[in-house]
């Protein structure tokens, strides 16, 4: 709901319980009577639940300014818009002990120097560059880059 919107509606409240203060004030209701006393009670609670709704919102409004101003924050310690989706550059494997799917860059399998990539769940070597942990061609598919000739069918 818009903020404007709520502010309205939240006026329009407290005009209508002074106003129901001002017709029983106007008809004499006194607290003489039992009648008398639940009515005066009743809108009293009203004008309480008025009155801490007004501050539930103000609250809300603050929180509120408060978490945009720490997004806009986090944005800029990002570096700006970061694009998650492309994910076309990553090997998935699927760790042969806990076998959960581990994903790592394909650039790994270029690097010059011997890396090896370990399953953050139970910490074994599921790849190393090195030539010997070969992927079937069903594994890493053609989006990789790498050419058909280079992946071996053996696991």
């Amino acid at each position: 709901m818009e903020k404007e919107g709520v502010i309205i509606k939240m006026r329009i409240l407290k005009e209508r319980v002074s106003y129901l203060q001002g017709l029983t004030e106007g008809l004499e209701v006194r607290d003489q009577s039992k009648e008398g006393r639940v009515i005066n009670s009743i809108i009293e609670v009203l004008g309480e639940v008025v009155d801490s709704l007004d501050t539930l919102w103000l609250e809300h409004q603050r929180l509120e300014d408060f978490t945009e101003s720490i997004d806009e924050e986090i944005s800029l310690l990002e570096g700006g818009d970061i694009d998650v989706s492309d994910e076309e550059d990553e090997i998935e494997v699927t760790c042969p002990r806990c076998h959960d799917v581990v994903c790592f860059s394909a650039d790994v399998m270029d690097d010059d120097d011997i890396v090896e990539v370990t399953c953050p769940n139970c910490e074994e070597i599921v790849y190393v560059n090195d030539g010997s942990f070969d992927f079937q061609h069903s594994i890493i598919g053609h989006e990789t880059g790498v050419p058909d000739h280079q992946v071996t069918q053996d696991i």
